[in-house]
């Protein structure tokens, strides 16, 4: 049975189905990479530090905006870690701090014990599910360390023994389980739903087919122009910072007061208006990120200024 109505609510799902396989993408990628390389604690100290300034950083704008929001407050920015202010961060900091075990395994099991403990963890999360012990095991629907762990194993896994698939197929995969999870949000009681739940989870079997088609299709493209090379690069290293800005202390005043998202409500043309939305919030935060670095650098090179000075005069 159809629910809501009118060609935007279709399209918005459309989107939904689309954009929903953002966070196993970023956490695949992170594996396709880390696994081989090193743990460098100077890296996870950098991260941790990105999220204490957008933490608190924004907290006091938000109370410089409204003094109301003044108050404990401070203490859940002030620890975004163990707060658990940002759910991503706690999870995907974790997973760093622990990858270098995930890696032993990686680089020292054998394929068919890789496949074994891939399948076998999506396994238990099926189960998980479908029988009530989520709260044991805790996949939380993706939202999770544990789901997190299942990601960096299978990231690593796709690293170490590529898929192969013709992309021609791994995009016909794409689109068909896209449109198939796109019209399963309309139907109540569909056979998919009845088996795996909810068909938009990041658990989901066809967003995690997504997300490694994503994935697969896009880890070969030579990009030949050293300019656009450079940009998507320098980009790419921002959108950690961007997730940062978009879920930050200011979400609300800027969500409503400044993008002013709830006019866009029953209108007809709200899936362009979510469009808009995600590119005006990715821009700011991208000025935002890029104001960081350029403060970031200056401090940095100001400190290896007067470190210089103080090792010359010794």
């Amino acid at each position: 049975m159809l629910r809501g109505g009118g060609w935007p609510y279709y399209l918005q799902k459309l989107l939904y189905a689309v954009f929903t396989i953002a966070v196993n993408i970023f956490v695949l990628i992170s594996a396709y990479f880390l696994v081989k390389s090193k743990f460098k604690i100077k890296k996870l100290l950098a991260l941790w530090l990105q999220v204490l300034f957008y933490g608190i950083a924004f907290y006091l704008i938000s109370c410089a905006i409204d003094s109301s929001n003044f108050g404990v407050g401070f203490v859940f920015y002030l620890a975004p870690i163990t707060s658990n202010a940002f759910w991503f961060i706690t999870a995907y900091l974790l997973l760093y701090l622990i990858s270098p075990f995930l890696n032993i395994i990686l680089n020292n099991a054998s394929k068919k014990q890789l496949t074994i403990l891939v399948v076998g963890i999506f396994i238990l999360d099926y189960l998980a599910t479908r029988f009530g012990i989520n709260a044991i095991v805790n996949f939380n629907s993706g939202y999770s360390l544990i789901w997190f762990m299942f990601l960096y194993i299978l990231g690593g896994y796709l690293r170490l023994y590529p898929l192969k698939i013709k992309k021609i197929w791994l995009l016909l995969i794409y689109l068909v389980s896209t449109f198939a999870l796109w019209g399963m949000t309309f139907i109540e009681n569909n056979v998919y739903t009845a088996i795996f739940y909810n068909p938009l989870e990041y658990t989901s079997p066809l967003v995690l087919l997504n997300s490694i088609c994503a994935l697969m299709l896009f880890k070969d493209i030579k990009i030949k122009s050293k300019f656009w090379h450079t940009l998507i690069c320098f980009i790419s290293s921002c959108t950690f910072g961007i997730y940062l800005f978009q879920e930050s202390a200011i979400k609300p005043y800027l969500y409503f007061n400044i993008l002013k998202v709830q006019f866009a409500y029953g209108s007809v043309l709200s899936p362009l208006y979510v469009l808009l939305f995600a590119l005006e919030i990715f821009a700011l935060g991208l000025l935002v990120e890029i104001i960081r670095k350029s403060i970031v650098f200056a401090i940095s090179a100001i400190y290896k200024k007067i470190k210089g000075k103080h090792e010359h005069n010794l």
